[in-house]
This record gives structure tokens, C-alpha cells and sequence, in this order.
């Protein structure tokens, strides 16, 4: 089967089929071994997904972390990323490598290790700066109820400012 281009579509977690035939694939020339993908390493990797319509493993967390340009493209892993792993000889080795990849350290930081609330700091300044103008509206009309009422009951306008001694 041909290399994908694209990482495939993922959801919030990755597909780990447990109880699913995974295809073989023969390696060596004079003896051919069968291998295939092993339920059990969605254990030792929990990030692990599965894709049934490539018969390729991906790495979850990197494709979230991909598709929301969190990691750069110098750091990404392809392999694990958009063309899908599937050496299934060296597999256990590889995915522990990648676990400890800076692709997938700087995935998890970027994704898991950072709240989500954090947000754009261009949100953020905006938020507060909206909260901060709702206040001030209240606190000005406030001041316009009680300049009307004092207007309507006659009396004056008068402040007493005491300012301090220097």
C-alpha cells in the first residue's frame, strides 16, 4: 500500500482496536517472517493510533498538536506524523524512540502540558479589557443616576476634596 500524504482524520482520542486482526507483513528474502501491528503496544504507547484504511500507526498526540500548528515542521517526525509507521520488525524500538523524540516532547508540552485555557494572550487583554469597560459603564452610570436625582431634588453639586499635607 502506497504512503499517505495527509495524517489521517483523528478524534479527541486515538483508535486503539484491541480485538481487531491486524494485517501481516513478510520481511527477509530466504525466509519470509510474518509480523504485524501488537495490541499490546497501545499499552506501552498509550499516544498510539491506528489506521485501519492506511494499516498504519500514527502518533496521536503529534497529529493534534500537527493539525493545530503547534510543533514546527523541522521537528516532526513523518513517520509518525503524516505517512504512518508500519516497519513492524524494528516497531517497539522506533516507538520508544519517538516517545522520546523532540517531536514528541514538544507535542505533549504544547498540547497536554498546557492548559487549554491559556489562550491568545490578544484574548486575554481583550477579555479583561471588555470586563474592565463593562465596570467602568456601571460605576459612570452610578454617577449620572445620582447627578439626576440631586438635579431633580434641587440641590447643588458640591465636592469636598481634602488633599493631603506634603
Amino acid at each position: 500500500m502506497a504512503a499517505e500524504s495527509a495524517a489521517p482524520a483523528i478524534g479527541d482520542k486515538p483508535n486503539q482496536p484491541r480485538d481487531f486482526n491486524f494485517p501481516k507483513r513478510g520481511y527477509g528474502v530466504a525466509t519470509v517472517l510474518w509480523r504485524s501491528f501488537q495490541p499490546q503496544w497501545f499499552d506501552a504507547f498509550p499516544w498510539l493510533h491506528w489506521d485501519s484504511a492506511s494499516e498504519r500507526a500514527y502518533c496521536h498526540t503529534c497529529i493534534r498538536a500537527s493539525t493545530r500548528g503547534l510543533i514546527s515542521s523541522k521537528t516532526m517526525e513523518q513517520a509518525f506524523v503524516s505517512t504512518g509507521y508500519q516497519n513492524w520488525k524494528e516497531a517497539r524500538h522506533v516507538m520508544a524512540k519517538h516517545a522520546e523524540s523532540r517531536c514528541h516532547k514538544e507535542a505533549v508540552d504544547r498540547l497536554l502540558t498546557i492548559p487549554d485555557d491559556v489562550g491568545d494572550v490578544g484574548e486575554r487583554l481583550d477579555s479583561q479589557f471588555t470586563a474592565q469597560r463593562k465596570e467602568n459603564r456601571a460605576c459612570l452610570l452610578q454617577v449620572l443616576r445620582s447627578v439626576r436625582f440631586l438635579a431633580r431634588q434641587g440641590q447643588d453639586l458640591t465636592f469636598s476634596v481634602s488633599l493631603p499635607e506634603l
